[in-house]
């Protein structure tokens, strides 16, 4: 079957005017990322080069990297593979450390020499730590200048104490970027689009019929999803893991997330919302899920400390 795809910028739905009161505004387009020998060499590897060039332009962008202190930390909340660290490490000049509940960023230094050719030493002002499930994250009070995360939250058991534990090692005044892509009732919001890339089937297939045609996929895996995990796994067991993560996706919605990081006690600065026309949700949804849900594929939050 043909892949679908939604459009990143053109023909999306007008964002309603508010989520819980905070105005919401169209998906800002990625910044332009200037040519180089070293960007054009990433280009090889799809994933890679959105990971270590793509993203990071966008993330130094919302947090206005270039004003911060030549001496600034940052956090990269849910690091996974260390590729977006390394990134926006590189692109803001600032030092970054990463976090996860896995190791996964311990293949950094091979798939940057798989990129680039042995010899590239990482920055000295890259870190990673691992943190450990049903703890605080593994950082003091206040140690932050800024951070991040990317498509991180919509996996998180809680998403309160979570953004409790960020807040908490943040300096006060310190903005933090977050994003969701994609958001669960969207149209790929189950995660198993590599395994099932009929848009919104996890919704109108019923659940052990969607199941028995993720784990009856055979390998049709695009190079820009082809993260760590595909590349170090027969793809039996990267079926089997990418299952056990769709069970386990807190199924948060914008507004949902919105809600709580209020109650949490952040600042909004800005809210975007990248959304499908309606016209491209099928009917037989709409009684049974709200139109807003299935539209918003994706959320940005920039966020302050108070």
């Amino acid at each position: 079957m043909q892949r679908w795809r939604p459009s990143a910028c053109a023909d999306l739905a007008p964002a309603p005017f508010s989520l819980a009161g905070v105005p919401v505004a169209p998906l800002t387009p990625y910044p332009p990322t200037p040519a180089s020998p070293e960007r054009d060499q990433a280009k090889r590897d799809a994933w890679f080069y959105s990971h270590h060039v793509v993203a990071p332009s966008l993330i130094v962008h919302a947090l206005q990297a270039a004003s911060l202190s030549s001496q600034a930390r940052l956090l990269d909340m849910g690091c996974g593979d260390g590729i977006m660290a390394l990134g926006v490490c590189e692109a803001s000049g600032r030092a970054v450390v990463g976090t996860d509940l896995t190791e996964a960023f311990k293949t950094l230094p091979g798939r940057v020499a798989q990129v680039f050719g042995a010899g590239r030493p990482l920055p000295e002002r890259l870190q990673f730590v691992r943190g450990q499930a049903g703890q605080g994250l593994p950082f003091p009070d206040d140690s932050f200048d800024g951070g991040y995360s990317w498509s991180v939250f919509e996996h998180v058991d809680g998403v309160a104490p979570l953004l409790r534990e960020v807040l908490r090692v943040l300096k006060p005044g310190t903005p933090f970027f977050l994003q969701i892509e994609p958001l669960y009732y969207s149209a790929f919001g189950s995660h198993l689009k590599r395994l099932v890339p009929e848009p919104w089937a996890h919704l109108r297939m019923a659940p052990e019929a969607y199941l028995a045609a993720a784990a009856a996929a055979v390998d049709h895996v695009p190079p820009e999803e082809q993260d760590v995990l595909y590349r170090l796994n027969a793809f039996e067991n990267v079926k089997r893991y990418l299952i056990g993560e769709y069970h386990s996706l807190n199924r948060i919605t914008a507004t949902e997330l919105v809600q709580t990081v209020q109650q949490v006690g952040w600042q909004i600065e800005r809210c975007e919302l990248g959304q499908l026309p309606a016209d491209m949700v099928p009917e037989e949804l709409r009684p049974r899920f709200s139109l807003q849900d299935l539209c918003t594929h994706e959320i940005r939050l920039w966020l302050r400390k108070p």
